[in-house]
Order: structure tokens, then sequence, then C-alpha cells
């Protein structure tokens, strides 16, 4: 009998045990592949454990989403000053570019 090679067994585990039923029908017949299979679900369990999401505390997103709130006449406030500042800038280059006439010339 041939042994399942390591990418059929993980390729067995990743994508559902259901996926491939000459797997599932190799290991009820090889102890060998089963318990190498039972290494690699093991495995499977502790990465998927070991990289899950971990639970946010109780209460965080009520203590969060109001602090998120927009400040928005801040920002209407900052954006009205920018507008001033660059029409005044606007102002001072349109006059340094056009010196005052002298009356009479």
């Amino acid at each position: 009998m041939t042994c399942l090679s390591d990418d059929a067994l993980l390729d067995w585990a990743l994508l559902g045990r259901e996926a491939d039923p000459a797997v599932d029908a190799h290991l009820t017949g090889c102890p060998a592949c089963r318990e190498r299979s039972r290494a690699v679900l093991a495995e499977q369990s502790l990465l998927r454990d070991a990289f899950a999401e971990p639970a946010s505390p109780v209460g965080l997103t009520t203590r969060v989403l109001p602090a998120r709130e927009p400040r928005t006449w801040a920002r209407v406030g900052i954006a009205a000053l920018l507008l001033l500042g660059l029409g005044g800038v606007a102002l001072l280059l349109q006059t340094a570019h056009h010196p005052a006439r002298v009356a009479g010339r």
C-alpha cells in the first residue's frame, strides 16, 4: 500500500475531510497515515488557535464609538482659516505683481 504524501494530508486537512473520499478510504486501512493525519489536524488546530482574533473586552465598542464622533465644527473652522489664509496669500501675490500706479503717469 502506498502511503499518502504530506501535501495530500495537508490538502485533506485544509480543504475539509469530505473533499477527497479516497484519502478517507486510505486512512481507514493505513494506521501510519491515520497517525500522521491526527498530527496534521492537531497542528492545524494549534495554528488556528494561535492566530485567532482575540475577543474584545466587554463594552469596548460602547466606549470607543462615542470618542470617534466627528468634530464637524472644528473641521469647518480649520477649513475656513485655510481658505482665509490662501485668499490672503493670493491677494499679496497679486498686489506684488501690480505695483500702485503713480497719479499723473
